[in-house]
């Protein structure tokens, strides 16, 4: 009997343990795109985080009484009602707490979405590679609906994907990036050394340890600030100006082929 007592002690306390070491950085995603028109013009539209904790937290949702079965791809995903056997995006117990709703989409200009990070139930959503999902409806089957999923990697790094998002028929003008909390983010890999940290006059120097190919700085509020391509060989050394930037808080991200690092710097005038 001490036995499986102390082996269900164990098992409770492996349970707990990675219960809690499951990391979950607070940040926001920001995400846009140009939804396309289509024939007739009585277009459905929504927008869901998966894979989000183990929920599906609605972002938008556009439709309407007539168009109850237009959205068929997040109507599943979102757990709602049915019509006879038709799955209804306008029928309880749709998940869509919090998300803008409204009528059919009428305008076809570009779109900007932010997440916070929050699963379906109001809790911070762990680490993960997580898609977020478009499903637009211009009527009923499969040649009327077009759905797209773009991925990126909730986490302590910043994700990137403001360029390199090809566009199709449905979808343009796509960039996403994901930009974890100051307070939360992992800075620093051995890629650079930064100095000095505040810069007094905004000018950093960087003595470089590994080969850069891209610098590109962000501000607090996630929008790219600063962004170039060139090659910078390691063990050389280089000056980062930003002197024409506001005081404030900023992240520096040096990337090449291998990956990335990021590095919190402060202008300090």
């Amino acid at each position: 009997m001490k036995t499986k007592i102390f082996k269900a002690a164990q098992l409770v306390f492996v349970l707990c343990f990675f219960t809690h070491s499951i990391a979950q950085t607070q940040g926001t995603l920001t995400f846009s795109f140009t939804p396309t028109a289509h024939t007739p013009a009585n277009h459905a539209l929504a927008i869901w985080i998966g894979n989000a904790g183990g929920s599906t937290r609605t972002l938008y949702r556009y439709c309407d009484a007539t168009t109850y079965n237009y959205l068929p791809t997040w109507a599943g995903a979102a757990f709602c009602g049915f019509q006879g056997t038709t799955l209804d995006a306008m029928s309880s117990p749709c998940r869509i707490g919090g998300a803008t709703v409204g009528g059919l989409l009428t305008t076809y200009s570009p779109m900007n979405i932010n997440w916070d990070g929050l699963n379906n139930f109001g809790n911070l959503a762990n680490d993960n590679n997580i898609g977020i999902t478009i499903e637009e409806t211009w009527g009923t089957g499969s040649a009327k609906t077009a759905v797209r999923t773009f991925y990126f990697v909730k986490g302590p790094a910043v994700d990137d994907q403001t360029t390199g998002i090809a566009n199709d028929a449905n979808f343009t003008g796509i960039s996403l990036i994901w930009l974890p909390n100051l307070a939360t983010a992992t800075f620093a890999n051995a890629a650079a050394t930064i100095y000095p940290n505040p810069s007094r006059n905004g000018v950093f120097n960087m003595d470089i340890q590994d080969t850069v190919s891209a610098i590109k700085v962000y501000n607090t509020l996630g929008a790219l600030v600063y962004n170039e391509t060139l090659l910078l060989e390691k063990n050389t050394s280089t000056k980062l100006d930003l002197s024409n930037f506001s005081n404030g808080i900023y992240i520096v991200n040096l990337s090449n082929e291998k990956g990335a690092s990021n590095y919190k710097l402060v202008v300090e005038k």
